[in-house]
C-alpha cells in the first residue's frame, strides 16, 4: 500500500520505491477515478505508482461525457428594432418538484433585449395563462 502525508490540500507521491497494486480493471477505474481522471497516456506513465494486473484499455464515462463537444448554434437571421418584436419561450420540465410543488419552467427570452423572464408553473397547462398575462405586460 502508498502511505503519504498531506501537504496542504494536496497529498505528495513519494519516491518510485512505493507501489500501490490493484488486483483487477475495475480497480484500475477506481483508482483512474481517484486521480482526477488523468488520460490514458498519463495514467500509463504512472505505472511506477500505481500498479494494475489489467490495464486500461477503455475510456471511462465520466472521461466520454468530458469530451463531448456541443455543435454551435446556427447564426439567426432575425433582426428586431425595439424590445419584445420578437419573444423566444421554451417550457422546461424539472426532473424533481421545487418545494413549492412546481414541475414546469416557463422561459421568455427577448430578441433585442436579451432580458429573459423564468415562470415557475405547477401545470403545464398554465402555459396559456401566462404567456396571455406576459403580453399584457409587454404592451404596458
Amino acid at each position: 500500500m502508498l502511505c503519504c502525508n498531506s501537504s496542504g490540500d494536496l497529498y505528495t507521491f513519494p519516491a518510485a520505491s512505493h507501489q500501490a497494486y490493484a488486483a483487477s480493471s475495475d480497480v484500475a477505474f477506481l483508482c483512474h477515478g481517484r486521480l482526477g481522471h488523468p488520460s490514458l497516456a498519463v495514467f500509463t506513465h504512472l505505472q511506477h505508482l500505481v500498479r494494475c494486473n489489467k490495464s486500461l484499455t477503455s475510456i471511462c464515462h465520466a472521461c466520454q461525457l468530458g469530451k463531448h463537444v456541443h455543435l454551435p448554434f446556427s447564426s439567426s437571421s432575425s433582426y428586431t428594432l425595439a424590445p419584445f418584436e420578437l419573444l423566444h419561450y421554451d417550457v422546461w420540465t424539472s426532473p424533481v418538484s421545487s418545494v413549492s410543488g412546481n414541475s414546469y419552467y416557463l422561459v421568455i427570452l427577448d430578441d433585442y433585449t436579451h432580458y429573459c423572464w423564468t415562470f415557475p408553473l405547477k401545470r403545464k397547462s398554465d402555459v396559456h395563462q401566462h404567456l396571455v398575462q406576459f403580453c399584457a405586460f409587454a404592451r404596458t
